[in-house]
Order: C-alpha cells, then sequence, then structure tokens
C-alpha cells in the first residue's frame, strides 16, 4: 500500500456535496415488477437499487460535474466528504509524497468577473455564502 496526496487551491465556493448529489432508487436489472415489491420472487435477486445522481442545475459533462462553465471540484474517493467546491479558478499541485515542488497558473484578466458571475449564479440558486467563498487549500489523501 502506498500514501498519495492530490493537493489542491481553488478559488471558488465550498458548498455541501448534499446541494448536487441525490440518491434514487433504481430498478436493479430490466424488470415489470410494482414498485412496493423488494425481491424477484423467481430468482430472488433484489428488485431495486440505489444510484447516486447529479442534481439538476448541475450536469455531467466528460466525467466532469460543472454548473454553467464552472467546474465543480469533488475530493473524494469514497462519497462521505461533507464538502465539494464550485471553482472559478482551480489548480492540482504536483504529488508532494513522491515528488514535491510547486504549480503555478497565471491569474486570468477576467478573474473578478468570473467571481461575480459564480457570486451572481449561486446566490439565484441559494448556494451563496460569502463565509465560504476563498482561497481554498486542500488535498485529497488516499492510502
Amino acid at each position: 500500500m502506498s500514501l498519495s496526496v492530490d493537493p489542491h487551491a481553488i478559488i471558488g465556493l465550498r458548498i455541501p456535496r448534499s446541494e448536487i448529489y441525490e440518491t434514487k432508487i433504481v430498478k436493479a436489472f430490466d424488470h415489470c415488477m410494482p414498485a412496493d415489491w423488494t425481491v424477484d420472487p423467481k430468482s430472488g435477486k433484489k428488485l431495486w437499487t440505489e444510484q447516486t445522481c447529479v442534481k439538476p442545475p448541475f450536469v455531467e459533462v466528460n466525467g466532469n460535474i460543472v454548473l454553467d462553465k464552472f467546474k465543480i471540484i469533488d475530493l473524494t474517493y469514497e462519497k462521505d466528504e461533507i464538502y465539494c467546491y464550485i471553482a472559478a479558478l482551480a489548480i492540482e499541485g504536483p504529488d508532494g509524497c513522491s515528488r514535491g515542488g510547486a504549480s503555478r497558473i497565471p491569474l486570468p484578466n477576467t478573474l473578478t468577473t468570473l467571481v461575480e458571475k459564480l457570486r451572481r449564479l449561486t446566490t439565484e440558486l441559494g448556494l451563496w455564502e460569502a463565509s465560504e467563498f476563498g482561497l481554498w487549500a486542500t488535498s485529497r489523501v488516499s492510502y
């Protein structure tokens, strides 16, 4: 077993994961059994399973979750982390345990405009909390 550390710097809004994901009950396989039945009477298989889905207005595009043009940074390997981030700007640093070093990303001239658009959009959705916006330095660690 080895240690892996994925550091991130994010300029954005920290929000509860529950604002992005929801759990739905879906068919475990193709069947036409009533919703109140739990087990297939012929095979004994469970008829229904839980599936984690992205809630609108968030969407999944090419393996990334986005809100408008803002990428969602979800640093969890498991789905038990409480928070994720709506990023106006984000950078993933080098793995500090294997090679050290630093990464730099130039700040775009439009950063103020991006932040204002993020604030406006998340305010409309009831997600904006000024105390949850800022520069977040965080990491995902796995063993």
